[in-house]
């Protein structure tokens, strides 16, 4: 656990837990449009 994550009430968890797991879905696919931009710009410069 970070040091700048506040203490959440047992009865949010399922939400925090939800949550967490949608910023997970964003970033990944974020990396991964990224990822895929920079090698199709590599092959096609």
């Amino acid at each position: 656990m970070d040091k700048d994550e506040k203490k959440n009430h047992w009865l949010l968890w399922p939400f925090v837990g939800i949550w967490k797991l949608f910023e997970w879905i964003v970033e990944f696919t974020g990396r991964l449009v990224a990822v895929i931009l920079g090698l199709a710009l590599m092959i096609v410069g």
